[in-house]
């Protein structure tokens, strides 16, 4: 029945929840917390739908976007070979904006400027990671074209952005955002992008 449909997606709805604020008490490796965070979020029904997304952390100093995990994407996904700069193509939106973005379309919408080579027209949700009103970073996700997001469902990611930016801002510890590494494990398109480099809050906390 309809009602037994609903109680089911919210039940797995804060099951999601509960599993990313477990992730992220428990971590003290940010690129680990990212992956098996972004995981996580990939699993409630609206994300389902594509299994696509990506986290990515913000360079307050330089104003640049740099992945710290993702999963699903193509060889010739740009982001995981360059840094996007705030207010470039949706992420860089999100960011500069402090507001959710959500693209129905990604060859029509003018927001969508970074593209490739035999890229799939697709959705795609990018929501700020935010502490204290702060921005420090983005959840990005791939959705199937046309396909519409429910305020409910914006109202649960922005739930996940919050708990993800507090986590972000308060010092889970990270190998930085200058230069690229990429560890892969057996999984396939699964890959976790790690960085070296001075990003203010988790920097103080590898000093620590």
């Amino acid at each position: 029945s309809r009602a037994a449909a609903k109680v089911r997606r919210r039940n797995e709805e804060l099951t999601a929840l509960n599993a990313v604020a477990t992730t992220l008490a428990g971590s003290l490796d940010l690129a680990g917390a990212m992956q098996q965070t972004l995981d996580q979020v990939l699993t409630i029904p609206l994300l389902r739908l594509r299994q696509i997304g990506a986290i990515c952390v913000l360079d307050d100093q330089r104003q640049e976007l740099s992945v710290v995990a993702h999963r699903g994407f193509d060889a010739e996904w740009p982001c995981a070979r360059r840094k996007i700069p705030v207010g470039e193509c949706v992420c860089g939106l999100a960011a500069q904006t402090a507001r959710t973005q959500v693209v129905t379309n990604s060859h029509t919408d003018e927001r969508h400027t970074l593209r490739w080579a035999g890229m799939p027209c697709h959705g795609e949700v990018c929501v700020p990671l935010k502490s204290r009103d702060r921005v420090v970073g983005v959840l990005q996700a791939c959705l199937p074209e046309g396909h519409e997001v429910p305020e409910a469902d914006l109202a649960l990611l922005e739930a996940l952005g919050a708990e993800i930016g507090l986590a972000l801002a308060e010092g889970v510890p990270v190998v930085g955002l200058d230069t690229w590494g990429l560890a892969q494990n057996d999984a396939p398109n699964h890959s976790v992008l790690i960085a070296s480099g001075p990003v203010d809050a988790v920097e103080k906390a590898l000093q620590a």
